[in-house]
């Protein structure tokens, strides 16, 4: 069943077996659209930004993902390296990612089990590996990148248009494990503090998922084990931003979603503000009429109606 949806928190649904945090951050040209296709061994996911996003994800032990990126104009970076067109980042089991995500990023993205795709490996003869756990592979503009890109492109594609699709998941597969196919490419490996700021900064988001507010840079330090200068420092690589702010929009976008599916019989805005440990409700109001267009009464009364 092919799943279409434009807000940024509905990635869950569209990316079966990765775990996936959102928030948006910025007003922008338009909204995200995002295309999930599920089959029995291959999950693809195509998603276009209209606004700006920061995400965080973890990618289950028995599962790799590869990206291909279509377009970045807007110098967008995954776990801190940036994104060329035409390239394929491959995330493989247990690893761990955070983005940032810009208006007019453009990837398509596959999920399978690494057994099925060595598999594919195998029927093909080329010599596929799969990258260390926890680690980053960018594989350069290619041949084999292209393919790939061409093969996810014409299975969505299929599946927006109710076209019959199923045959184009075997294409995908082959083309994934091409991927890895002969000299071995170029690749990138961030580990050392590249990877400890990654940890860093996941260990805090699940920290403010837990406690659900906004919460102290001295909380973050304990839940991370680190001195603040080091949290500020872990946010900065990874989002460009400091803990403080990263965390308010993490915030507001908590607070949209629950003005939207709320109505203005079970909350009001200040009680979802306060709830949030957004404290200055003058403050509230100017950042989320700036990120989402309209006031949050606004938002609560349209959505109560």
């Amino acid at each position: 069943m092919v799943n279409v949806v434009d807000e940024a928190d509905s990635y869950t649904s569209a990316v079966r077996g990765v775990t996936v945090e959102t928030a948006r951050v910025g007003r922008g040209i338009g909204p995200n659209h995002v295309v999930g296709v599920p089959g029995e061994h291959l999950t693809v996911t195509s998603a276009r930004f209209g606004f700006p996003m920061t995400a965080g994800a973890h990618v289950p032990d028995d599962r790799i993902l590869a990206a291909y990126v279509h377009e970045n104009p807007a110098g967008s970076r995954w776990c801190g390296v940036p994104l060329p067109e035409g390239s394929v980042v491959v995330y493989p089991p247990g690893a761990e990612h955070v983005a940032i995500n810009n208006p007019g990023l453009h990837f398509t993205f596959a999920i399978t089990e690494p057994e099925a795709l060595m598999a594919h490996a195998d029927r093909l003869g080329v010599p596929a590996e799969l990258p260390a756990s926890n680690g980053l592979w960018v594989i350069p503009a290619s041949r084999a990148s292209q393919l790939l890109g061409k093969q996810l492109n014409r299975l969505t594609r299929a599946a927006v248009a109710d076209e019959p699709f199923g045959s184009c998941f075997e294409p995908v597969l082959d083309a994934f494990a091409r991927a890895f196919a002969g000299d071995p490419p170029a690749r990138e490996h961030p580990t050392g503090r590249g990877l400890d700021s990654r940890k860093i900064v996941i260990r805090c988001v699940e920290y403010a998922d837990a406690t659900t507010r906004v919460p102290t840079v001295a909380e973050l330090c304990t839940a991370a084990h680190v001195s603040d200068r080091r949290l500020r420092s872990a946010f900065s690589e990874e989002f460009d931003q400091p803990p403080t702010q990263f965390f308010r929009n993490w915030a507001l976008d908590l607070a949209h979603r629950r003005l939207r599916d709320s109505g203005p019989d079970e909350c009001t805005v200040s009680s979802v503000a306060f709830d949030l440990g957004l404290d200055h409700l003058g403050r509230f109001a100017f950042r989320y009429s700036e990120i989402y267009g309209e006031s949050p009464s606004t938002t609560l009364r349209a959505c109560g109606g």
